[in-house]
């Protein structure tokens, strides 16, 4: 995982989100035939990309908000793309939650 704020600075261009992606997609050239997650973070944020990957990001946000309430949870996506948003005092929590669901996502590279 890597901290997308310590390497660009915040409201600039190119936007953190973007950011995550070109990373994501310059691992998928190295690593053509191996499934990627990519989760890029901020203070208060998460970006996901992956590819070859079985997870449901909708999903996913949905089990984070129940399962940690405070953290304000907010965010979705699609199957493969998504952002969530939550409260920066519970970064740790969030992000090693959501790291443990990507870790039980089946990989489903063809």
């Amino acid at each position: 995982m890597g901290r997308v704020i310590d390497f660009f600075l915040i409201l600039t261009f190119p936007p953190l989100g973007k950011t995550s992606g070109e990373v994501h997609d310059r691992l998928c050239r190295k690593y053509p035939d191996k499934a990627i997650v990519t989760l890029g973070y901020g203070p208060d944020f998460s970006v996901l990309r992956s590819r070859g990957v079985l997870m449901n990001i909708p999903q996913m946000v949905r089990e984070l908000q129940e399962e940690i309430p405070e953290a304000s949870i907010n965010g979705g996506g699609h199957l493969v793309v998504g952002s969530i948003k939550f409260v920066g005092g519970l970064r740790t929590k969030v992000l090693a939650k959501l790291a443990e669901k990507i870790g039980k996502a089946e990989v489903g590279m063809g």
